[in-house]
């Protein structure tokens, strides 16, 4: 029996399988990273809260949209009330699994089991637009969010936040803590470095949920797809007549 003379004296039938194998690993390997990728991002979500503010609305609910409209306040607190109108509070968290829209109507001290809840404590920073941002380090952040929406009577509507930091550029300190359901019956105080302070005051409101990948993953997705691309090359090479 003969055999083709392969390179370092192998025969070619055993270099074709050897070949053959590594495509097949370096194929595997792709749809590997493409399929973890996928995975990991369904699980990156970031939710952000607002502060008197309805997403997509321009009417708002806290009391620095109307103290802006009044000079003394302008006046004295030129970093709340700019230009572009009254700043803007809000507050990002990270988390691992998706809001699930269920009706928590009626919730009460009665009626626990309309009250299920989620607890956020990875924070990912806390926004004053155009003023400032306290970042992770900077800031400490709860949210309680009922597991849905309160579309009637709740004793105590979504969410609960608590935050609280200081501003290391700034030296601006935040604290305070309120619920959801509309109003200013809530309190976050901003105080500012040379002794100024304001009430700034109340509700929170769920902003959007976004799934956000992370650095890793993004890179686990662009490894498969390169090896995928670097694979149809090669075959497309193969497949040209000498």
């Amino acid at each position: 029996m003969v055999f083709a003379a392969g390179s370092a004296g192998q025969p070619a039938v055993t270099i074709s399988m050897e070949k053959r194998a590594m495509k097949l690993r370096a194929m595997a390997f792709s749809v590997a990273c493409l399929a973890l990728g996928v995975v990991a991002d369904a699980q990156a979500m970031r939710t952000t809260y607002l502060w008197g503010a309805f997403p997509g609305e321009p009417d708002r609910d806290d009391s620095l949209f109307g103290d802006c409209q009044e000079g003394s306040t302008a006046d004295l607190f030129p970093e709340l009330c700019t230009a572009a109108g009254a700043a803007l509070l809000s507050v990002t968290f990270v988390h691992d699994q998706p809001i699930p829209n269920w009706d928590t109507n009626g919730c009460s001290e009665e009626t626990p089991e309309l009250c299920e809840t989620i607890t956020f404590d990875a924070i990912l920073g806390v926004f004053i637009s155009g003023y400032t941002a306290l970042t992770a380090d900077e800031a400490q952040g709860r949210a309680i969010d009922f597991l849905g929406r309160c579309p009637g009577f709740c004793e105590q509507s979504p969410p609960f936040i608590a935050i609280g930091g200081t501003d290391a550029p700034t030296g601006t300190r935040i604290g305070g803590f309120g619920v959801g359901g509309g109003g200013q019956d809530w309190v976050i105080t901003l105080s500012f470095a040379d002794g100024r302070e304001y009430d700034w005051r109340g509700s929170w409101v769920r902003g959007p949920t976004v799934a956000v990948p992370e650095p890793g993953t993004a890179a686990m997705v662009a490894l498969g797809l390169v090896a995928m691309i670097l694979i149809h090359r090669r075959r497309r090479r193969a497949a040209r007549p000498l």
